[in-house]
């Protein structure tokens, strides 16, 4: 038998494309200089979609979804060295713990640890770094089993701010810093409350209601540090009012004592098409930035069948306070949405992502800007998939990017 150095070079390269994991990408490079020289720089990938246990779906063959196998029986990465990380790249969380959220190629974990009590972590698929968040424990660690966080994301680094939105009325939007500390209203922030999505453009907070209103949210600094939201104002739209100056009713702040009252409303909103058919339409509106721009898609899907019926993108003329279709394409690049989170990424050089694309997390389907059409996933490569969709809270599913996609 001929030795491994001696592998074909193009056999060595169709091997190396299909590892995703930087630290196991090196490792292949070390076996010997054949490896090494197989060993192309790899193609921009699709990103993964992340379950709230913890699983991943990882593009291959050029399908857009694909299972990735675990064991039944595996532990977290969560607190390993190093070396014992490397053979568990791939890996379930426990019982405890669920993934409710990402920015980039971090996910953020909620660790269930008592009845209300949960502690917050950041955690690296790629890196396997993983960062606590106390400041966000002493915030929101002790809360009803109603409470949730809706989204995470990070403006640059763990190390700067993080916003966070909440399904709670007393606290719909919280900013924090690690080893900084943590910003919630100190009112009953209704106005807050009316904002469904956020995303950063640049060091700008931005928000969006459903009234399709677009809402900067001016943050500032306190003397240690913690990021604050000291202002709102509409960019687009009007009826928007916010200050962090108003009077606190403490009757709201007990996190323990929540109620179905205390929840924000409903990100979609629902259009009864056929009382008959029992079938819906829910529209969706996600924010996010696309080359320097803020962009808005609006997004009609049908329920229960769970299908995008129809796409709309507009980009964000400030100067005008208006909203400006997107007709002509995405420059070139492609949109990954979910409720989660939403990132806008170059297809230039790209044989798996398609250009001018929206990708959905929550449906095997993909939205061409171009030509306006849906497609639908077909085939074995999504049967692993749909069986999830079936039977989990798709809503909940997000995405995350490898490190050449982040850049």
């Amino acid at each position: 038998m001929a030795p491994w150095s001696e592998l074909p070079e193009d056999l060595l390269a169709q091997v190396f494309a299909r590892i995703f994991f930087p630290a196991h990408r090196a490792y292949f490079q070390a076996v010997c200089r054949s490896w090494r020289s197989a060993a192309r720089p790899p193609a921009r990938q699709l990103p993964w979609i992340v379950f709230p246990h913890g699983g991943v779906m990882i593009p291959f063959n050029s399908a857009m979804h694909r299972a990735v196998s675990y064991p039944k029986a595996i532990t977290s990465c969560i607190g390993m060295s190093p070396a014992d990380r490397a053979l568990h790249q791939f890996f379930s969380l426990p019982k405890t713990m669920t993934c409710f959220g990402s920015t980039d190629g971090w996910i953020a974990i909620d660790d269930r640890v008592g009845k209300m009590h949960r502690n917050y972590l950041l955690h690296n698929m790629f890196s396997g770094t993983t960062l606590c968040l106390p400041e966000l424990d002493a915030a929101i660690g002790h809360v009803s089993k109603l409470f949730n966080i809706r989204k995470v994301l990070l403006r640059s680094t763990p190390d700067d701010v993080i916003a966070v939105m909440t399904n709670h009325c007393s606290c719909p939007i919280i900013l924090t810093r690690i080893g900084k500390g943590v910003w919630l209203p100190k009112s009953y922030a209704a106005s807050l409350v009316s904002i469904i999505d956020v995303a950063f453009l640049g060091d700008r907070l931005y928000g969006v209601t459903k009234d399709e209103d677009l809402v900067f949210l001016d943050m500032a600094f306190n003397d240690s540090g913690v990021p604050m939201v000291t202002g709102g104002n509409c960019v687009i739209g009007e009826g928007f009012d916010y200050d962090d100056y108003g009077d606190h009713d403490t009757k709201y702040d007990d996190l323990t004592k929540m109620t179905k009252k205390d929840m924000v409303p409903q990100e979609y909103q629902y259009i009864v098409v056929d009382k008959s058919m029992k079938n819906d339409i829910e529209t969706m509106w996600y924010l996010l930035e696309s080359r320097g721009k803020m962009l808005m898609v609006r997004r009609q899907v049908v329920s229960p069948s769970e299908f995008t019926h129809k796409v709309e993108v507009f980009e964000a003329d400030m100067s005008a306070a208006m909203w400006v279709p997107v007709e002509a394409g995405l420059e070139d690049q492609a949109l990954f949405i979910s409720r989660r989170f939403s990132k806008s990424v170059s297809a230039a050089f790209s044989r798996e992502i398609q250009k001018d694309a929206i990708y959905f997390a929550d449906t095997e389907d993909v939205f061409d800007m171009r030509s306006q059409t849906v497609i639908a996933g077909q085939g074995d490569d999504f049967d692993d998939y749909n069986t999830y969709l079936r039977l989990s809270k798709s809503r909940e599913l997000t995405w995350v990017f490898p490190p050449e996609l982040v850049a």
